[in-house]
């Protein structure tokens, strides 16, 4: 769907022109750049930046949502931004859970 919407082409093209897109690093190469990391880290304070950063992928996906009207990329946005509210349910229910008990919670637990 990817492919017919935009084409390959065209998206490496934007890719390779842009340095607004050409660099979008999902994690710092340099993790103490990531705000929170830091040697005394702890597993809740790790589980809470990751929630920050499904916060705000589902802002980045939600603004460009808002700027298109192409009813095939609005349905890939969405159902990336469903997938990413869910990552920050999981998360969120880890952090819930580890900071009640001090236990990780267990596959099971969560479906798998």
């Amino acid at each position: 769907l990817f492919e017919e919407t935009v084409g390959n082409a065209e998206w490496e093209t934007l890719v390779n022109s842009s340095k607004k897109y050409a660099n979008l690093p999902v994690f710092p190469s340099d993790l103490s750049m990531l705000a929170g990391a830091d040697p005394d880290t702890n597993e809740l304070d790790a589980l809470n930046v990751a929630m920050e950063a499904e916060q705000h992928a589902v802002e980045f996906y939600g603004k460009i949502l808002e700027m298109t009207t192409d009813s095939k990329v609005r349905s890939i946005l969405s159902e990336i931004i469903k997938q990413e509210k869910n990552h920050y349910l999981i998360l969120n229910e880890e952090f819930t859970y580890l900071s009640s008990t001090g236990h990780w919670y267990e596959m099971d637990q969560l479906g798998g």
